[in-house]
């Protein structure tokens, strides 16, 4: 793990992006903005959480500590990590002033393009435990105000299960390799905190899918694997 801090970085007129020579990949892939309620600890329920490729923290708001394989440092606004593959890592908001965290991928591609066989299941970046729930999601048309294109491997939208929160996660589609606006599919879905989820969840739980605040599809939920989340009965 390298940390620098926002000031740290150079003009970067000329350059693909801000983080372009301190970083691999010439394009930004994804990311999002997230925002961290007091004391929590991101992926507490999923260790070790590692990425198969460098991940960015740029921590806009807040105080706390950074967790890397076991060992907690101090971090603030202004903190920029760059977090190697295989590094488990973990951000733990302060009860004061939490966290709200830019965080970022990139490669020299842009976006995802991998063939992908949804048997096997290899999906670039797909976290090594099992998913916390399979979800029948049928993403809104364009005209609907949806996606205006494909919905592809590998993303990370929101979901609002109705916890007052949108809840991040990565999501893999099960029968193909991407979705088109309007498109009915399956899918497994890993949520980043899954404790904003905690007892709720079960078959028949209807949710939306966002992206920001925006919804561009309605989910239903038809597994729940992850027994933490499950709602009793």
């Amino acid at each position: 793990m390298r940390r620098l801090r926002i000031t740290d970085l150079q003009e970067f007129s000329g350059r693909s992006h801000f983080l372009d020579g301190l970083i691999e990949g010439k394009r930004l892939r994804h990311g999002g903005l997230s925002f961290h309620p007091p004391g929590t600890v991101t992926h507490d329920q999923h260790r070790p959480h590692v990425e198969t490729d460098q991940e960015v923290f740029c921590l806009l708001q807040g105080e706390g500590w950074i967790e890397i394989n076991g060992v907690r440092s101090p971090a603030c606004a202004g903190d920029i990590f760059i977090i190697e593959p295989g590094e488990d890592h973990h951000l733990i908001s302060s009860h004061g002033n939490p966290f709200i965290n830019l965080w970022l991928h990139a490669d020299d591609i842009g976006h995802r393009n991998q063939q992908i066989d949804p048997e096997k299941a290899e999906y670039p970046n797909k976290p090594n435990n099992r998913p916390d729930i399979e979800a029948e999601v049928t993403l809104l048309t364009t005209e609907e105000g949806g996606l205006h294109k494909p919905f592809g491997q590998g993303a990370r939208p929101g979901y609002d299960f109705h916890a007052g929160t949108i809840n991040i996660g990565f999501i893999y589609i099960l029968d193909r390799e991407v979705a088109q606006p309007g498109e009915t599919v399956k899918v497994h879905i890993w949520f980043l905190d899954p404790s904003f989820q905690a007892g709720r969840l079960y078959p028949g739980f209807e949710f939306t899918v966002n992206e920001a605040w925006i919804v561009i599809g309605r989910g239903v939920v038809t597994k729940v694997f992850n027994p933490y989340i499950l709602k009793p009965e």
